[in-house]
């Protein structure tokens, strides 16, 4: 289990034996079983959690109520500054939740009324709605294209601009052309299928790309 967590200097006291049996008994007979993604998930959740215990000096498993309540605000902190959506932080905060819960030790978020509902509170604040930007005219991409200097152009700058030509020159993502052809006669299951595996890549690929923002991933930052 330690490949998974870092089980070494827990506060946990007499219990520790327990919440390592937990955990073992969690890895080899439910973690297996679990969808490849959902797995994924989980660990990567937790893992940026653990990350954040190390660097503020706490115990990713504690048994100790305050210890934990201070613990888990940091981490909401941190993920609402990171500027992930309302609903990525609450699925993040409820991989922890289930995982204390796997642990057998108390969990704030669910033993602590006040706790919850500052949680809430402090979900509420996040805008959850995203604003519509304007329309990209191909008299936009024009304009765009003419101020580009190749004789001096940087890398980053360079990517930008093959990207968004790219997407102008497409017109529409796959999904797009697929939300067409359901709307029409030629709808169909495999089409059905394909929007839903493309909006679930879409979801894990927004993740992923959140995830190495946070923790500032090699090979991220080379290109800001």
């Amino acid at each position: 289990m330690n490949k998974l967590m870092k089980l070494d200097g827990l506060h946990l006291g007499d219990e520790a034996e327990l919440v390592v049996r937990n955990l073992v008994e969690f890895r080899d007979d439910v973690l297996g079983q679990k969808n490849a993604n959902t797995r994924k998930a989980y660990l990567c959740d937790f893992g940026l959690f653990q990350r954040l215990c190390d660097k503020h000096n706490y115990s990713s498993f504690d048994n100790n109520l305050e210890r934990t309540k201070n613990m888990f605000k940091h981490y909401l902190e941190h993920l609402i500054e990171s500027g992930l959506r309302k609903t990525t932080i609450k699925r993040k905060l409820s991989a922890i939740s289930y995982f204390y819960g796997i642990a057998g030790l108390a969990n704030p978020m669910n033993t602590s009324k006040v706790f919850k509902e500052m949680i809430v509170n402090k979900l509420n604040k996040i805008d959850g709605a995203q604003n519509q930007a304007n329309a990209f005219t191909l008299m936009d991409l024009d304009e765009f294209n003419k101020k580009l200097d190749f004789s001096s152009i940087k890398l980053r700058d360079l990517r930008n601009a093959a990207i968004i030509n790219l997407a102008f020159d497409t017109l529409l993502r796959a999904s797009n052309i697929i939300e067409f052809y359901q709307k029409s006669e030629f709808a169909c299951d495999h089409n059905a299928r394909a929007l839903e595996c493309l909006k679930e890549a879409a979801k894990w690929l927004d993740c992923r790309t959140r995830y190495r923002e946070a923790r500032g991933a090699e090979g991220y930052r080379d290109w800001e």
